[in-house]
């Protein structure tokens, strides 16, 4: 392909940047990659389901609001004197930004569920995990 050739196959696109990332769609279309703040884009395949996401940091615990860590996944935002704005049992995903008051029944840390809460445990300063 000759220079001239690269040129005319990028024409009609357009460069967009989300979630850290950049993602190349076709002009007027989205390319299903790009966070753009709407709520409805992805990162890596992961569904934001709010207005912005923030990337994983690193591993630790989740959070389920249903016995055998099933349910909505949150991370708790004190733990760690509020080091962290985003970790999951896996360290995969990512969290949204909105903080929650949230019953949680269970709990995942390294690939063990515990669950932990029977009758529920509800705290404030969750946000939810999207995968």
């Amino acid at each position: 392909m000759s220079h001239h050739d690269v040129a005319v196959a990028l024409v009609g696109l357009v460069v967009t940047v989300g979630c850290g990332r950049i993602g190349f769609g076709p002009v007027g279309g989205s390319d299903g990659g790009s966070d753009g703040g709407s709520g409805s884009g992805s990162d890596g395949g992961r569904q934001c389901g709010e207005a912005s996401c923030v990337p994983v940091q690193a591993a630790y615990i989740s959070h389920f609001s249903s016995p055998g860590c099933t349910g909505t996944e949150s991370y708790y935002l004190p733990y760690d004197s509020f080091g962290y704005i985003c970790r999951t049992w896996d360290g995969a995903g990512q969290c949204g930004t909105i903080q929650r008051t949230v019953t949680n029944y269970s709990y995942k840390l390294t690939d063990t569920c515990f669950d932990a809460w029977p009758s529920g445990n509800t705290l404030s300063q969750f946000v939810t995990v999207y995968r």
